[in-house]
């Protein structure tokens, strides 16, 4: 967390590309992944960028719990988005996806999106931390 400027930023997180679908245009974007992170993110100059509204269905129930980085430290948040997009591993393995993020200020230099531990664990993406590399978890065949 860079306290001076309420901006969540990660340290050599793994990073990949992927691509977002909104307002009918495709967007092909860097995400970064981190399996630290409690929840799953996104910029909000990144949603500003692209005319998105934070989701208001009452159906969704959002709660944004209280959130807090590594040093213990609080810091705004600014809604929740649905994102629709898309990501493909190493292997050509491709997943589509349609989940909420968590809009934070985020420094640009920073991927837009982060999945955190929750679509890490939902979508079974294995992080290899010695080759920086990732790809999602398949099932042996015998």
């Amino acid at each position: 967390m860079d306290s001076l400027n309420d901006n969540l930023a990660n340290v050599r997180a793994f990073e990949t590309w992927g691509n977002l679908y909104a307002n009918q245009q495709n967007h092909h974007v860097p995400i970064g992944m981190d399996s630290y992170a409690e929840l799953d993110f996104v910029s909000l100059d990144f949603v500003q960028l692209l005319n998105l509204t934070p989701c208001r269905k009452r159906q969704h129930n959002h709660q944004i719990p209280y959130v807090e980085t590594a040093e213990c430290s609080s810091f705004k948040t600014y809604g929740v988005y649905h994102l629709h997009g898309t990501l493909t591993d190493q292997w050509g393995y491709r997943f589509s996806f349609i989940r909420p993020f968590i809009a934070i200020h985020r420094h640009l230099k920073d991927a837009p999106i982060l999945l955190g531990r929750p679509a890490s664990k939902e979508y079974r993406i294995v992080l290899d931390n010695e080759n920086m590399e990732w790809e999602f978890k398949h099932k042996a065949k015998v």
